[in-house]
């Protein structure tokens, strides 16, 4: 039983990941004027989203997070566990650090006809990642980001689908003594990923406050020039290119407006 425990963390969370997708903001805006805030964590992070409408069809968003181990000794899949018992695991000593940033811009608008509300975003976002002096981890990312949804009185249901394409700046030690390189020998490569992500988000509460669950899925695949380089970012000391493919997160929305 408990080795099916450490699976589904492991496919909640990933290995140290150098790319952990963002909650995604969903705010179903419906008229100028309106300021939506959200507090929540999720399986590998802390977050916090924003967003303002700032005309009758058109709005800003925004999104921060960071993982447990910026501040604490728990590690991204939650507290330390045994790594020798499921040994792909790596050691739980709070090394690893991801952390992100993300603002966008884009249109919102309900058909006369129906309750269901679309918004499209398009925006930018900087991310780091860091495993002590084994990996580090930079990028740049641009988007765009279709939600789809309902928003009642005490209720609200919702789908985001996002595009997205990335620029890794991603650094990490190699030794190899046959060929006289050291393990002080740091690699540099640069290369770009591209990613779809989708987040299904359910909402209870009141008119202005709710708690949200949110369930998210997410493919990238990496541009690598040669198979050569592929298997040195994937299986390099510096540790594995890899992306978190689900998270579930719970937060508290707020409405000002």
């Amino acid at each position: 039983m408990k080795a099916y425990y450490y699976i589904f963390l492991f496919l909640l969370s990933g290995c140290s990941t150098a790319y952990i997708p963002s909650p995604k903001n969903i705010p179903l805006f419906e008229k100028k004027g309106e300021v939506q805030a959200e507090l929540g964590i999720s399986t590998n992070s802390i977050y916090a989203t924003g967003g303002y409408a700032f005309s009758d069809k058109y709005a800003l968003i925004s999104n921060a997070s960071m993982s447990f181990s910026n501040f604490s000794k728990i590690y991204d899949f939650g507290p330390d566990l045994p790594y020798v018992e499921f040994d792909i695991l790596p050691m739980p000593s709070g090394f690893f650090a991801h952390r992100s940033i993300e603002a966008g811009v884009g249109h919102f608008n309900r058909k006369p006809s129906s309750t269901w509300k679309h918004e499209m975003f398009t925006g930018i976002g900087y991310g780091a990642a860091d495993e002590g002096d084994d990996w580090k981890n930079r990028y740049l990312q641009g988007f765009v980001q279709r939600n789809t949804g309902k928003r009642s009185k005490h209720f609200e249901i919702a789908w985001s689908f996002r595009l997205a394409g990335s620029y890794f700046d991603y650094k990490y030690p190699f030794s190899d003594y046959s060929s006289g390189i050291g393990q002080d020998v740091i690699f540099h490569k640069n290369f770009g990923a591209v990613h779809a992500e989708h987040v299904t988000l359910i909402g209870f509460g009141g008119k202005q406050m709710k708690g949200f669950v949110r369930g998210g899925f997410n493919i990238a695949y990496p541009f690598l020039s040669n198979n050569d380089e592929y298997k040195t970012i994937w299986l390099s000391r510096g540790g594995y290119w890899n992306f978190t493919m689900f998270h579930l997160s719970v937060g508290l929305n707020y409405r000002f407006k």
